[in-house]
C-alpha cells in the first residue's frame, strides 16, 4: 500500500512496495533502501548463482558418466535452471503475500485464508499466535528515512504491551528457514533511522520467524540492545563498501578509456 508522510526532520517520505523503480521517494528522489544495501554485501546474488551452477554442472557430469545423450541433458539443465528461478520467484512472492495480510489482518480487515500452501499455513500460524501475544500495536508498515546515512526504510511493526509501562518494542516478520545475521544488522539501523527521524524511543527489539513447516512453531528472537552498536557497524560497513565499488568502478572505467581495450 502506498504512504505518504512528512517526518520531524521536514523530509517528505513516499514509499510503494510495489514500485517498480525506487520503492522510496523522498522529496522527489528516488533513494535506495536499507535492505538493498546490507543484501550487496551480506549474501550476493553471485555467489547463490555459482553455487547453484556448480550444481548444475555436477548433474550434467553425471548424466554424462552414465551415456545419457548430450541434447537431452542440456535440455534437462536449462529446465533445472527456469523451475529453481520460478520457485525463488515463488518463494519471495510467499514473504510479500504474507506481509501484507499481516498488514491488513492487523488494521482490522476481514480476510479470507489463502486456498494455496505453504501461505495457507503461515496465515493461520500468525493468527492463532499473534491472538495469544495480547500486543498493542503502536506503528505498523512504517517507512523512514536518514538524512544522515541517505538511505530509507520500511518497518514491519512497534508494539508495546499493558505490562511494559509504555516501553515499545521493534519487531520484524521473517519467513527465512532460520534466523540471520542480516536480520538484526536490518533492525538496529531501522532503530537508528526512526530515532533520528521521529520522537520515539524503542527499548525492545526482536525478530518473528514465520516458517514455511508446517511442524515448526513461530518463534520470536529478542536482539539485547547491547550489541546494537555492533550491529549498526555492520550497516555503516555495507555503506562504506558500496563507496568503494563506486569508486573501483570509476578507476576501471578511466583504466578502460585510457588503455581502449576491455582487460
Amino acid at each position: 500500500m502506498r504512504q505518504k508522510l512528512t517526518n520531524k526532520l521536514n523530509k517528505y517520505i513516499e514509499y510503494d512496495p510495489n514500485a517498480k523503480g525506487y520503492r522510496y521517494i523522498v522529496d522527489g528522489e528516488g533513494k535506495s533502501s536499507v535492505t538493498t544495501v546490507i543484501g550487496t554485501y551480506k549474501n550476493t546474488k553471485a555467489f547463490e548463482a555459482r553455487k547453484r551452477n556448480k550444481c548444475l554442472d555436477a548433474l550434467k557430469t553425471i548424466l554424462l558418466k552414465e551415456n545419457k545423450p548430450l541434447d537431452e541433458i542440456n535440455s534437462l539443465i536449462e529446465q533445472a535452471k527456469k523451475d529453481g528461478e520460478e520457485l525463488e520467484k515463488y518463494e519471495m512472492t510467499i514473504g510479500s503475500d504474507l506481509h501484507e495480510f499481516i498488514e491488513l489482518y492487523l488494521k482490522g480487515k476481514k480476510l479470507i485464508f489463502s486456498t494455496k500452501e505453504p501461505l495457507k499455513t503461515m496465515q493461520h500460524k500468525f493468527v492463532e499466535w499473534w491472538d495469544k501475544q495480547k500486543f498493542i500495536v503502536k506503528e505498523l508498515e512504517f517507512p523512514m528515512y536518514s538524512s544522515k546515512y541517505d538511505r530509507a526504510g520500511c518497518l514491519d511493526i512497534i508494539v508495546t504491551k499493558e505490562k511494559w509501562n509504555g516501553e515499545l518494542a521493534l519487531m520484524d516478520f521473517k519467513t527465512s528457514v532460520d534466523f540471520f545475521s542480516d536480520q538484526p544488522v536490518q533492525l538496529f539501523t531501522y532503530k537508528n533511522f526512526l530515532e533520528e527521524s521521529t520522537d520515539l524511543k524503542i527499548q525492545r527489539v526482536a525478530i518473528v520467524n514465520i516458517p514455511k513447516d508446517k511442524g515448526k512453531p513461530i518463534s520470536l528472537m529478542p536482539l539485547s540492545l547491547k550489541y546494537e552498536k555492533r550491529y549498526f557497524k555492520a550497516f555503516t560497513s555495507a555503506m562504506y563498501l558500496e563507496k568503494i565499488d563506486k569508486f573501483f568502478n570509476e578507476q576501471k572505467k578511466k583504466f578502460k578509456k585510457e588503455n581502449k581495450k576491455n582487460v
